[in-house]
């Protein structure tokens, strides 16, 4: 069976602490967006209150449509990535305050967000539409995916071959994609089972709609695992 990836590593009380003043100090972007809504806003923090564990921000068009509501943030310290829930209140001299959750979480810096299958209802790469030519990935982001397969499919995804017209199922969803090209093929970790091979692909022609779908359906996914750790 395979081994579960820690997706996002958990920060002690103190470190914690120490990442969320360091933002502060760097005066961090904090990206701010509701879960049933894939529109971010942008915020700037300017303070990081202790005894209140909470953000105080100003808001980039000095205003905000996420008041009251609950919402995840992204931000960075030491040029890591961090994310949290929590809501935002209105404070003074037209800044915002943004109560955050019990818990802080370290994910890997990476230029799209990308989602473990353990988090979705499965994700599959169709060559084609036969059955044949289907694998199980074990990641996603609106910028591309990783696949399992066995090494007797290795020269199938020779690196830099390209695919055309593929199909991408998503959460019980298909997403057409217009080109992907292999940018990585070489030996799996342990943790999907021995004599493995890993494959990154990039989607090279994608339409604006399937791209936004796919991002969105992703973060969804990063606002349900992060609220069930919250709750754990």
């Amino acid at each position: 069976m395979k081994k579960k990836k820690n997706l996002f590593k958990v920060l002690s009380e103190n470190d914690m602490k120490e990442k969320l003043k360091l933002a502060s100090e760097e005066k961090s972007e904090a990206h701010i967006w509701e879960q049933t809504n894939n529109t971010r806003e942008l915020f700037y923090i300017t303070e990081y209150q202790e005894d209140q564990n909470r953000f105080l921000l100003r808001a980039s068009h000095n205003e905000t449509s996420l008041l009251n509501k609950e919402c995840l943030v992204n931000f960075e310290a030491e040029d890591r990535e961090f994310f949290s829930t929590g809501s935002i209140q209105p404070g003074e001299k037209g800044l915002f305050l943004f109560s955050l959750g019990n818990k802080v979480f370290r994910f890997d810096k990476r230029k799209h967000l990308r989602i473990p299958e353990e988090f979705t209802e499965g994700i599959i790469f169709k060559v084609n539409r036969q059955k044949d030519f289907h694998f199980q990935c074990f990641n996603i982001s609106e910028g591309g995916i990783g696949l399992i397969c066995n090494p007797d499919k290795k020269e199938v995804f020779s690196v830099n071959k390209k695919f055309r017209d593929v199909f991408l199922e998503f959460n019980g969803k298909n997403y057409p994609i217009e080109l992907v090209i292999v940018q990585y093929n070489g030996d799996a970790d342990e943790e999907f089972g021995k004599n493995k091979v890993q494959i990154g692909l990039a989607f090279k022609s994608i339409t604006e709609t399937v791209k936004f779908n796919i991002k969105k359906e992703v973060q969804k996914c990063l606002f349900k695992a992060l609220k069930s750790k919250k709750e754990s």
